[in-house]
C-alpha cells in the first residue's frame, strides 16, 4: 500500500525497514498493553458527631488504548479535543494532525490509523463517590415514630484527572461523555 498524496497537516510516518513505502511491515510493537498494569481504589470513611464523610477514588496504570478510533468526518464527528487542536494554517501543530475524512489521508479507513497518534495514556484518578451526611439527633426527633433521620449529599465521577481529556480513559471509544451525578436524599427509619 502507497502513501496517499500527503496535504500540509497529515500525520508523518515513519518507514521503519527502510523499503520506501509505508505499509504493514512499518508496525511496531508497542510497550504498553490495552490492559492497565495496575488498577486501584482508595477509600476513606470519616465521622464526627453527627456528620459522616464517604470518599471513593479509583484508577489505573501502566496501559494505553485508542482513544482516537471512529468514524470521522464524511461519516461522523470528530472529538472536541480534535478539533480544537487540529493543525491548520492558523495553527501550525507539529503534534495534531490536520482534520480528515475517510480514505482521505492518515484515517484509519485509508489504512493509516495504526499510529502512535490514535494511542493514548489510559492512567487516571478519579474521584468517583462523594458523599455527606448528617443523622439529626435522637433528641431532635422527640418520641415519634421516626427513629433515626438522615440528610446526605453525595455525588458520582465528579473529577477525572488525565493526560487525555477527551474521552473516559476506563472505556476507550465510548461514543458519550462520563456522566456526572449529584444527588440529595433522606433517609428515614422508624
Amino acid at each position: 500500500q502507497v502513501t496517499p498524496q500527503l496535504r500540509p497537516g497529515d500525520l508523518r510516518l515513519v518507514d521503519y525497514d527502510n523499503n520506501g513505502k509505508i505499509d504493514g511491515d512499518d508496525q511496531v510493537r508497542q510497550q504498553d498493553a490495552y490492559t492497565p498494569r495496575v488498577q486501584y481504589g482508595i477509600t476513606f470513611d470519616m465521622s464526627y458527631s453527627n456528620f459522616d464523610l464517604s470518599i471513593l477514588f479509583q484508577g489505573s496504570s501502566g496501559g494505553m488504548s485508542s482513544l482516537f478510533n471512529g468514524e470521522f468526518g464524511d461519516w461522523g464527528n470528530f472529538y472536541k479535543y480534535q478539533h480544537d487542536n487540529r493543525w491548520s494554517i492558523d495553527n501550525p501543530s507539529r503534534i495534531h494532525p490536520r482534520l480528515a475524512s475517510r480514505g482521505d489521508t492518515w484515517y484509519t479507513g485509508g489504512g493509516y490509523g495504526n499510529n502512535t497518534y490514535n494511542f493514548g495514556s489510559t492512567d487516571y484518578l478519579r474521584l468517583k463517590n462523594i458523599e455527606l451526611g448528617y443523622n439529626i439527633p435522637q433528641s431532635s426527633l422527640g418520641q415519634g415514630f421516626i427513629s433515626n433521620l438522615r440528610l446526605y449529599a453525595s455525588g458520582l465521577n465528579l473529577l477525572t484527572f488525565t493526560e487525555f481529556d477527551m474521552t473516559d480513559p476506563e472505556v476507550a471509544n465510548r461514543g458519550y461523555p462520563l456522566s456526572k451525578v449529584w444527588n440529595l436524599g433522606v433517609r428515614v427509619n422508624f
